[in-house]
């Protein structure tokens, strides 16, 4: 394969599994019905049918009953529901919140990865996992980009193992469960195109041939002796055909973010606390937030994390953070949206300037204190990584 069809390949495929993973995750919107009216895509299956048939339905009766039949299979409220979660399909007591969840949850954030949103749902949901391989696959279109053949490896032995050890698991039968129950078109649609899109994830990433097997370097034409990635074109064709779905479905509902999705985390900023201090908790909290958001590393218009998740990466109580971010707010240093989280505000207070330059004078003073010592420019900086270290020992 080429490198610019491979990446158009990727591309495709994220685009693929975020509009799945949209569609698991909420009702659809009237306007999304009215674009997909205007220019049906050619999504295959019943899918497709739905969508040439909005060209002479009552959008308005359709997304009536959409959203009714959204709430009675995705959401229990029925009184037999499909319930989207692994941990239902994998557990023997078709509990939620099982082992799965858990697993889920450890490779989100050993990818670096975290939730945003208010709606609580567990990890192993049906949209989360999706959209999770949306990310993997926009790390390797990054990983592709920039030439780095060891990181493309890296992120597609990570799609492998999570397709293998888990949407492969229990994703098609749940698919089953959905066409079966389901009433209209739309969503045993939803079911085939998610079921056929796996089998086509599967081939594309060799899943089940051999667990060793590498991943197809960049620009790579390897021949495939097992016949699993037979047909390319025709995963291609499938794939990219959900292109300008995907641009209707985020314009209509997600033009702004605001629905519960797997994100990725700002791994350069650290909200940390020390316990051994002395300095109250709420204190340190509060000070760390003001600094970071006047300092830049937390931009206007950066989402910060939710209460509950913050309190426990931290380990400290909720009530403790909700204390802070209240009066951060109060003070004009972030903003609260309801049903989307809450934001670094447009204009920061001055004293968030004067908290940057107290700190910024602090460092400037010891790097000339240094200086005049005759301390080397090198040296500064393995002192004061020393004297952190040290200090970490000691705790």
């Amino acid at each position: 394969m080429e490198t610019g069809e491979a990446l158009a390949n990727v591309e495709a495929r994220a685009a693929t599994y975020l509009f799945l993973s949209g569609m698991f995750l909420r009702e659809v919107s009237q306007d999304f019905l009215e674009r997909l009216a205007a220019e049906p895509p050619h999504l295959g299956g019943e899918l497709e049918g739905f969508a040439v048939g909005l060209a002479t339905a009552d959008l308005s009766t359709v997304r009536r009953d959409a959203a009714a039949e959204f709430a009675a299979l995705l959401l229990g409220m029925s009184a037999d529901p499909v319930h989207p979660y692994e941990s239902v399909y994998t557990s023997p007591e078709r509990l939620m919140m099982q082992d799965a969840r858990d697993e889920v949850l450890a490779l989100y954030r050993s990818q670096g990865l975290g939730r945003v949103g208010d709606l609580n749902i567990p990890e192993d949901h049906a949209g989360i996992e999706l959209e999770f391989m949306a990310r993997l696959c926009r790390k390797e279109l990054d990983a592709m980009t920039g030439g780095d053949e060891g990181a493309v490896w890296d992120v597609r032995r990570t799609q492998q193992t999570f397709v293998r050890d888990h949407l492969l698991v229990w994703m098609p039968r749940m698919c089953d469960d959905l066409e079966a129950r389901a009433k209209s078109g739309l969503y045993r649609g939803l079911a085939q195109m998610t079921r056929r899109f796996l089998s086509l994830e599967r081939e594309e990433l060799a899943v089940g041939i051999r667990r060793d097997r590498s991943p197809t370097p960049l620009g790579s034409t390897a021949s495939n002796p097992d016949g699993m990635l037979r047909d390319c074109g025709r995963r291609l064709c499938v794939a990219s055909g959900m292109r300008n779905a995907i641009i209707r479905w985020y314009s209509s509902t997600n033009e702004d973010g605001d629905y519960y999705r797997v994100s990725a985390a700002n791994q350069t900023v650290q909200i940390t606390i020390d316990s051994d201090s002395g300095i109250p908790l709420w204190l340190q909290l509060r000070n760390r937030l003001i600094y970071l958001i006047a300092s830049g590393r937390f931009k206007v218009g950066d989402k910060l994390p939710t209460v509950r998740e913050l309190a426990v990466d931290l380990g400290v109580n909720y009530n403790t953070v909700s204390k802070v971010y209240q009066d951060i707010e109060r003070d004009g240093y972030i903003v609260s949206k309801r049903g989307r989280g809450t934001f670094v505000a447009e204009r920061v207070p001055a004293e968030a300037e004067a908290a940057k330059s107290e700190v910024e004078f602090l460092a400037d003073e010891f790097i000339r204190q240094c200086r005049e010592l005759g301390v080397p420019r090198h040296d500064i900086a393995d002192l004061v990584q020393s004297r952190l270290d040290s200090i970490d020992e000691e705790k």
